[in-house]
């Protein structure tokens, strides 16, 4: 069984003409919910609570390198490894992307921290309704990845969600 978490990027400095998309840092608030977040997500989700290690998957862009990054030290407090890696295709992934790092995933944990509108419309192929993901929201998957048959549009119900308040 291999456990899928999803997770938007925190919420990150507006645009503006003299800061390029890809340097938009998280703001404070984004930095705070994100480690919310993830301490949520340790109480809320056994599969992680549980893990050893955990694969952390995020694209090259800052605010995805920093909600990386935060999550990874509040597992490390939780003594629990979080292994970062860099994918700089998930900057302008789109959903197949993303899929194809799920069905390569290993037995385990491991978390996709991405951008919109991919990691909304993975979501939502996995579970097969509506699931908004806000910056900050996370979602929880426990799949059968053996089968990719079996991943996109079979309804998988979601282990746990948590969206930003």
């Amino acid at each position: 069984m291999q456990h899928i978490i999803l997770i938007r990027h925190g919420r990150a400095e507006a645009g503006s003409w003299n800061m390029d998309d890809f340097d938009r840092p998280l703001t404070p608030e984004g930095t705070e919910w994100i480690s919310r977040a993830a301490a949520l997500l340790l109480q809320g989700s056994r599969s992680v609570a549980t893990a050893k290690r955990v694969r952390i998957i995020h694209s090259n862009a800052l605010r995805t390198t920093q909600t990386a990054e935060e999550i990874a030290a509040v597992l490390s407090r939780a003594g629990i490894a979080g292994e970062l890696e860099n994918d700089p295709e998930l900057y302008q992934a789109d959903q197949d992307h993303l899929l194809k790092l799920i069905l390569s995933a290993e037995t385990g944990v491991t978390m996709v921290v991405g951008h919109n509108p991919a990691i909304g419309q993975c979501a939502e192929s996995l579970s097969g309704s509506p699931l908004a993901m806000h910056p900050g929201s996370v979602v929880v998957f426990s799949l059968d990845t053996a089968d990719s048959e079996s991943l996109v549009g079979k309804n998988h119900e979601p282990e746990l969600v948590i969206h930003p308040h």
